[in-house]
């Protein structure tokens, strides 16, 4: 069973689908049925210093979708 299965199966909600973030997790939330919010990752990637240093910034990102988009 995934975990995204689990957690359904438990009761929970997901209220956060699951994303990749740029410090190499895979990240999602889910509230359970008591109404508390825990958050899971796992590693997906390992990320150096310099990965990080030299990979755009958000606001870049968004300014160079806004560009394409336009």
């Amino acid at each position: 069973m995934t975990p995204i299965a689990n957690t359904h199966a438990t009761g929970a909600v997901i209220v956060r689908e699951p994303e990749d973030q740029f410090y190499g997790d895979r990240t999602y939330s889910a509230m359970d049925p008591q109404g508390h919010v825990w958050t899971f990752g796992q590693t997906i990637r390992h990320v150096t210093r310099e990965d990080v240093l030299s990979e755009p910034s958000r606001d870049e990102r968004r300014s160079r979708m806004t560009t394409i988009c336009e």
